[in-house]
């Protein structure tokens, strides 16, 4: 176990927001708009392309990072994953998405219509899609993996988390594998390489372990040809093996791994971007991410407060 647990559970939040921003003006972009807006690519928090993105500023998140925190509050509250106050804070969230649309980040439909659903009362075991293959439920899972020391424990706690939204096996599968990698890391002091083949023990789908298997052969590989195998696209299947490939193609550097993912185009961004950046954030601690970075993100003091809370709470009741 880490001695400077603190500074891991923080970069975690951090690395995984900062991503998340970054990503935001880049996500859903094709070649052609992208070479136009960002001719030098993106290298910090900009603007997104007007029309594009709703009303968000450099340095705000999307709901990724919204339903992240949502998650961590849960578990700081709850003492632990309870899935039905977990599935009322969504549902709330949502209830105000939707009655305001510039409170609106970018939910995206599968997300949309779970939390629908949750808020006119179905259970959070009927509320999620067995359909959609979409990674909302990756996006937001890093929390269980630093809440939960055991990774076979937060892998199984990652698919309780993800079924109220998203209750296809794949997408369980791959936030087990995100959860399960930050555990290993932060916990047990684990590499990105060791945690990667060791989490790799907890998916129960064939198709999507090797994809990740692929991320891992071709960490080395340049980032062009890795994009064309593995896709950078919305599914779980493409943009979550991704971001492990970001992350381990940039092991020592928080900015590089999380460039790499803001500038994929045309891909889910920020998506990719907020998990490689949790990953990161949970390996490097808070000296890997730039000060910059935190200096301008939104909501900082409020990431932070919520870091230590959940530090707090994982000591007396994470397993």
């Amino acid at each position: 176990m880490r001695k400077d647990l603190k500074s891991h559970f923080l970069a975690t939040l951090y690395g995984a927001a900062i991503g998340d921003a970054l990503g935001v003006p880049s996500e859903g972009l094709t070649i052609t708009m992208y070479e136009k807006y960002f001719p030098n690519g993106i290298h910090d928090f900009v603007p997104s392309p007007p029309g594009l993105h709703g009303s968000l500023q450099p340095g705000q998140y999307s709901d990724d990072t919204e339903q992240l925190l949502i998650l961590a509050n849960s578990l700081v509250q709850d003492k632990g994953l309870d899935i039905h106050n977990f599935s009322k804070r969504l549902a709330n969230w949502w209830r105000i998405s939707a009655g305001v649309p510039s409170m609106n980040r970018g939910i995206g439909k599968t997300s949309w219509a779970g939390c629908r659903k949750l808020s006119l009362g179905v259970s959070p075991f009927e509320s999620g899609s067995q359909y959609s293959l979409s990674n909302g439920s990756v996006m937001r899972v890093a929390p269980i993996g630093l809440f939960y020391r055991n990774p076979r424990n937060s892998s199984s706690k990652a698919r309780v988390s993800s079924i109220p939204t998203h209750d296809k096996r794949e997408c369980k599968e791959a936030a087990a594998y995100i959860a399960s990698m930050i555990s290993f890391m932060v916990h047990l002091g684990k590499s990105p390489l060791q945690a990667a083949k060791a989490s790799l023990d907890m998916i129960k789908d064939k198709r999507l372990e090797n994809r990740f298997k692929k991320a891992i052969r071709y960490r080395k590989q340049k980032p062009e040809k890795v994009a064309k195998i593995l896709g950078t696209r919305q599914t779980v299947l493409q943009s979550v093996p991704y971001a492990v490939y970001c992350f381990l193609h940039n092991q020592t550097s928080y900015e590089k791994a999380v460039l790499l993912a803001v500038n994929s185009i045309p891909g889910d961004t920020d998506t990719i971007s907020c998990i490689t950046g949790a990953l990161s954030g949970a390996h490097l601690g808070m000296k890997g991410i730039p000060k910059k970075f935190i200096k301008n993100l939104e909501d900082q003091k409020r990431i932070r407060s919520l870091g230590n809370k959940l530090l707090s709470k994982a000591a007396q009741f994470g397993f």
